[in-house]
């Protein structure tokens, strides 16, 4: 039986595969670390509720772990972590399903064709990445540089920095540090 899987093929499969588990890593062990060892036990539950919460309301995560009394640089790790794993997923998946379906890249190879006709987006790039993940969210900034066809290990690192600096200021605002510099 000959197989039709050529190294393009499993090259694929390897990237998708890293990235699935760099989710889980990023989702799942690195913040059960966090919680299991910086965490004192009575804060624990608190701890596995943000993660809770992070999926849905994303970066606001920050200040329901701080309402709930988090120590600050814990919820910000809790919030961070599984945002970036998150938009793992999300290239994972999308990649995966963008191979499987020609309908599917049809649709990206006719967005991309029309993202030609603004010059802007283009030099700028995957370097917008960061204030769409901030305006738009994990879910639809990743879907975005996906859809567009920028590098992932580019759109990532730009995804994380503005999943950082907007869970940052969340989390400043929320312990009222922002209102000094206002007042």
């Amino acid at each position: 039986m000959a197989s039709d899987e050529g190294p393009e093929n499993e090259r694929s499969k390897l990237e998708i595969t890293s990235w699935i588990s760099g989710f889980f890593l990023l989702t799942i062990v690195l913040p059960m670390l966090i919680i299991f060892v910086l965490l004192p036990s009575d804060q624990r539950a608190d701890g596995l509720a943000i993660l809770a919460v992070v999926p849905i309301i994303e970066y606001l995560a920050i200040s329901f772990g701080i309402g709930l009394g988090v120590d600050p640089v814990a919820a910000f790790l809790l919030t961070v972590l599984p945002c970036i794993g998150i938009c793992m997923l999300v290239f994972g998946l999308l990649s995966y399903f963008g191979e499987k379906s020609q309908r599917v890249t049809r649709f990206q190879g006719r967005v991309q064709k029309r993202m030609d006709k603004y010059p802007k987006l283009k030099r700028y790039g995957v370097a917008s990445n960061a204030i769409f993940v901030i305006i738009t969210g994990i879910y639809i900034g990743s879907g975005i540089a996906w859809l567009l066809g920028w590098s992932r290990s580019q759109s990532l690192l730009m995804m994380a920095s503005g999943i950082v600096v907007i869970t940052l200021l969340i989390g400043l605002g929320t312990m009222g540090i922002i209102e000094l510099f206002f007042v």
